[in-house]
């Protein structure tokens, strides 16, 4: 059969070479178009449910706001682990579902669950179903600030809900903004028990008549003869003079008014977080995709949206992106383009040496760019993205894709020589197509081999399968269209560039030569006249290694080479949200002396609506720096000796994609997690 394949790819050389054009044509756009990713989605199906429970502390959320939904939510088809998170006034339900679950199923199934357990919840207290995304979806922080410090926060909080993130939020691919800092602006009603115990101005009167003073009503309609007419009583308004003018009741004639024992004035919901950018109040926004939506593209319209908003911004107020997921994406594709590249450079260098033939040469190289193309074309069918993981799998490749066409060019170099020169010389074609069907056992084999090294990494379940699977399926996709390339294109360019002269001797090239030359009068002799001591260094070596291994540190991932840095600082147990702003403002001067930082931003605590849940007392700096003086280690190394120097603080280096892998594996973003199970809690 295979033969067939080569007689009909020589038969049929004009259309072999259409097909290898178009399928390199269809390999440029795809790639340009194909999803580009760090990693491939480790996250396992997962819906998270978010309740806030205003007042209520962590042991009374998670007896009347956590147990009840667990209770409802436990036997839904396909949970693996439900996890919950009890804090004040806020309760999280993680519900992890098998791997290969349709989410959007999983989603109705816990839909449905909420609906009875609502009933079982405090009145006035309902669960939220957070969007669908994944913790390696947050793909960029933006910071909204005033450099001059000029513009109140909560003002910048209202620019930021009402026109930046809505902004946003109508972008398709964005799963969610949150918006955290500033606080969010509200009408206070502040009453003075004093003047209300004067004037017999009960706490129930009071909050009636605010209410009152804050709500449109209906009365119905007036019909007439032709038209009708909505009667409606306007009360809603935003204007501090008429709600403090407000009628609470009248006393001996004289109206008593909200203004009359209350204060009313402009202040913020109570926080329980807070952010700032550059040591400056502002607001940070927390930008998350929806999966399946390609990193690089959405970034890029996220930063045209936001040029195109700078430009209606008040004077002084300052829109800007403070991590951005696409420059580690960008850096990292970087790399290993230019690996790949260095690899083709030193694959062509080598062939050349040893074919000493530029033909040859350029016709081995073509299986790189076909090998590649055919390999994005199968992720493309079958949905896939590209990531750091699948280029790595091509980089791995690039050497081997070559063997099979090095094998067939060679042997078809050779064989037309030995027909060149003979007295009867045979039609090239069929020498050709010989000479290829002497070696496909060959190739076959050699690339079956290599497959099947990589095929138990498809067999790997969880996160290390959906972590391996892409280099292995990147690696055999490529090896296997070089097989076929080696069968198809690689004859067909023998027939059109490969005419070796009838005087021409078959022999290797000089540097071949020299090197067998060279290799049998020193190590292979020497090799062959002390097989004993040869034996020996090998078996130390192997010994060696056994012995060494054990010993050596294992990570589950290397570390991320990132030019932004995570460094979260824990105050004291019970410290107020101010204490740890103040404290924070010490570490951002600190921070920003340092000359290769370019922006700090930090948050602390949580965000309305946000499920990463920290405590008001712990702080995240996302710190972006530049490696252009010094070394990353050496930059890593000053932030980190800069923060120990915070008496009374305690202090933790990650990079954000490590963060956030991190919480993936455990739910925590350390390293070591130490979890601990009791039926008392205060014993625990």
């Amino acid at each position: 059969m295979l033969s067939l394949l080569i007689q009909f790819s020589l038969r049929h050389r004009v259309i072999i070479l259409l097909a290898a054009c178009i399928l390199l044509a269809l390999g440029i756009q795809i790639g340009r178009t194909l999803p580009v990713e760090v990693l491939p989605d480790l996250t396992k199906p997962t819906v998270t449910i978010l309740t806030e429970a205003p007042g209520l502390a962590p042991e009374e959320v998670e007896a009347r706001v956590t147990f009840p939904l667990e209770n409802a939510l436990m036997g839904v088809s396909g949970v693996t682990r439900l996890r919950t998170t009890s804090d004040v006034s806020l309760s999280l339900v993680y519900i992890e579902f098998d791997w290969g679950t349709d989410l959007i199923q999983a989603r109705q199934f816990v839909q449905e669950r909420l609906q009875s357990a609502v009933q079982n919840l405090p009145e006035g207290i309902f669960p939220y179903m957070t969007p669908v995304a994944s913790l390696m979806g947050e793909i960029m922080l933006v910071g909204i600030y005033d450099p001059e410090n000029d513009t109140n926060p909560r003002d910048l909080r209202t620019l930021a809900d009402w026109t930046v993130r809505r902004r946003l939020q109508s972008i398709p691919g964005i799963a969610e903004v949150l918006a955290m800092g500033g606080g969010i602006k509200q009408i206070h009603i502040q009453p003075n028990p004093d003047r209300m115990r004067a004037m017999n101005v009960r706490f129930d009167e009071l909050l009636h008549a605010a209410h009152e003073a804050a709500g449109n009503t209906t009365g119905g309609f007036l019909t007439g003869s032709s038209k009708e007419i909505m009667v409606r009583h306007l009360a809603m308004t935003t204007d501090l003079d008429a709600i403090a003018s407000t009628i609470i009741k009248q006393i001996h004639d004289r109206p008593i008014t909200v203004g009359d024992v209350a204060e009313v004035k402009w202040d913020v919901e109570p926080m329980r977080g807070d952010a700032a950018v550059n040591g400056i109040p502002g607001v940070i926004l927390s930008i998350t995709k929806a999966p399946g939506f390609d990193t690089l593209a959405l970034t890029e319209i996220i930063e045209d949206t936001l040029a195109d908003l700078h430009e209606s911004m008040p004077d002084g107020i300052l829109v800007e992106p403070l991590f951005r997921q696409s420059d580690f994406i960008d850096h990292a594709v970087g790399n290993l383009k230019e690996a790949i590249r260095d690899g083709a450079i030193m694959v062509s260098i080598v062939l050349f040496l040893f074919l000493f033939n530029v033909r040859t040469t350029v016709i081995t190289l073509m299986a790189i760019p076909l090998s590649f193309a055919t390999t994005l074309l199968v992720f493309d069918i079958c949905g896939l993205s590209v990531n750091s993981m699948t280029l790595g799998g091509l980089a791995v490749a690039i050497g081997m894709v070559v063997d099979d066409a090095i094998v067939d060019v060679e042997n078809v170099l050779r064989r037309l020589k030995i027909n060149a020169a003979s007295s009867k010389p045979k039609p090239r074609i069929s020498i050709i197509a010989s000479a290829s069907a002497e070696v496909r056992n060959s190739i076959l084999y050699a690339t079956l081999f290599i497959i099947l090294v990589f095929l138990p990494l498809l067999g790997l379940s969880g996160v290390e399968g959906r972590l391996f699977a892409p280099i292995a399926l990147a690696t055999m996709v490529s090896m296997t269209a070089s097989f076929f390339i080696s069968l198809t294109v690689i004859p067909v360019l023998c027939s059109f560039l490969l005419y070796p002269k009838e005087d021409q001797q078959q022999q290797d090239g000089t540097f071949v030569r020299s090197l067998k030359w060279a290799l049998k009068k020193t190590w292979l002799k020497w090799a062959l006249d002390k097989p004993f001591v040869v034996l020996s260094i090998a078996g130390a070596l192997v010994a060696g290694a056994m012995t060494i291994y054990p010993m050596m540190g294992k990570d589950f991932l290397p570390a991320f080479e990132e030019e932004t840095v995570l460094v979260a600082l824990t105050t004291a147990p019970g410290t107020s949200l101010k204490q740890t702003a103040e404290i924070a403002d010490i570490a951002d001067r600190l921070l920003l002396n340092i000359p290769e930082i370019r922006k700090v931003g930090r948050r602390h605590g949580r965000a309305e609506r946000g499920d990463h849940v920290v405590p008001v007392s712990t702080v995240e700096f996302d710190i972006d720096f530049t490696t252009s003086r010094r070394g990353r280690a050496e930059v890593l190394d000053n932030i980190r000796q800069t923060m120990r120097s915070i008496p009374g603080t305690f202090s933790a280096l990650s990079g954000p994609l490590a963060d956030r892998i991190g919480h993936m594996l455990s739910g925590v973003s350390a390293k070591v997690a130490i979890k601990i199970f009791g039926p008392d809690l205060d014993e625990i």
